[in-house]
């Protein structure tokens, strides 16, 4: 037991010194996944920016566990186009991947520049492959459309990923909508995971901003199903639910969840059949756990704003300039004054008069004053 511990600990210690975080890097290999399986409606636009962005912007650890995600996700997703093998889509990413890491300095100095990159490559690499393997004419419009979304798609991306440490936010809800098209038709039980997905946006959505954009929600997740046969029932379905969940919203989100609970068994009606019924109650069930667990972690849940405490005593403060200086010196030069702005706000300046005497302590005070009189 002690060598099994030992070696955990130096296995610890090469991955600390690699800098790797294993939940970072989970959930890179999990937006692969879900870019390369994604589809929105019968096209295949995610796979081509995801590649690009993060050949572009990510560390090299971070690339691989992004490419390998990719191409599971690519190798498990049936044929977009009848007659051409999901080969093309691998050798589409692997060919983006290797040239935008080959020529990164070029393409990170310019947005315009990744995205006529994807959206051409994806073109020029798809036509060439059904040209040559002689596939039946009439792909064109959707080559085209599946192209130009990849460009427009780049776009986001590359806001995203290019400060992706600070864009962490918006990083989470890119995943959360990869995962809904990509991983979104994984089964669990006899629900699956866009259902419960869709639902725990509702809750938020209408958590945080009320049932109106609750419904709002509901019409988009709807008609973006993916599904163009239940995308009329799907939509109505979701923006009754998401109208229902935001009309108690002033009573927190034991309200938002009753309402939700409501509206859910309301609408269980519909369903005919009992597999079909139970599917149902367990997306329910699942998306108000997750909506109580996004509640207490994540830190962007709208409508989630901390109240002061109606016992807090106000801050006191001494308003002036205060200079102190050094040893042989007459007067400093540097200079601070700590002020009011507004109610339980204080402005701390400060300003170094870049050596000693009066005219260098009347240049600071100068500065701080100015400060003062901007803010």
């Amino acid at each position: 037991m002690a060598v099994v511990f030992s070696r955990l600990r130096q296995w610890r210690t090469v991955v600390q010194g690699l800098q790797i975080n294993p939940g970072w890097q989970l959930s890179i290999f999990v937006l692969g996944l879900a870019a390369g399986r994604g589809l929105l409606g019968e096209l295949a636009p995610f796979a081509a920016p995801t590649a690009a962005i993060g050949a572009l912007f990510f560390h090299p650890s971070s690339c691989i566990s992004l490419l390998a995600g990719m191409l599971i996700g690519l190798a498990a997703r049936p044929s977009v186009y009848q007659g051409v093998p999901s080969l093309i889509d691998i050798l589409l990413v692997v060919t983006i991947f290797f040239i935008a890491r080959r020529y990164q300095k070029q393409l990170t100095d310019s947005w315009v520049a990744v995205v006529f990159f994807v959206g051409g490559m994806s073109l020029i690499i798809k036509f060439c492959f059904m040209a040559i393997s002689g596939v039946q004419p009439g792909f064109m419009p959707a080559l085209l459309s599946e192209s130009a979304l990849a460009a427009a798609f780049a776009i986001p991306f590359n806001y995203i990923f290019r400060d992706y440490p600070q864009q962490k936010n918006l990083f989470f809800i890119l995943l959360l909508i990869l995962v809904y098209y990509g991983l979104g038709d994984l089964r669990l039980g006899s629900t699956n995971i866009m259902e419960v997905l869709a639902r725990s946006v509702l809750l938020v959505v209408a958590g945080g901003w009320g049932g109106g954009w609750g419904a709002a929600a509901g019409v988009i997740l709807g008609l973006f199903s993916g599904s163009l046969i239940t995308a009329l029932p799907r939509t109505g379905f979701y923006a009754a639910t998401g109208l229902f969940s935001g009309l108690l919203k002033s009573w927190g989100p034991p309200g938002v969840i009753l309402g939700f609970l409501m509206s859910s068994l309301f609408l269980s009606a519909s369903y005919g059949q009992l597999d079909n019924l139970m599917g149902h109650l367990l997306a329910s069930t699942i998306a108000v756990g997750l909506y109580l667990v996004s509640w207490r972690f994540l830190p962007f849940i709208p409508g989630r704003e901390k109240k002061e405490s109606g016992n807090v005593q106000p801050l006191h403060a001494e308003v002036g300039v205060a200079q102190r200086s050094k040893p042989l010196e007459v007067l400093c030069g540097d200079s601070f004054s700590v002020s009011h702005l507004e109610q339980r706000r204080l402005l701390l300046t400060i300003s170094d008069g870049m050596g000693s005497g009066i005219n260098a302590a009347r240049e600071s005070r100068i500065v701080v004053k100015l400060v003062e009189q901007l803010l």
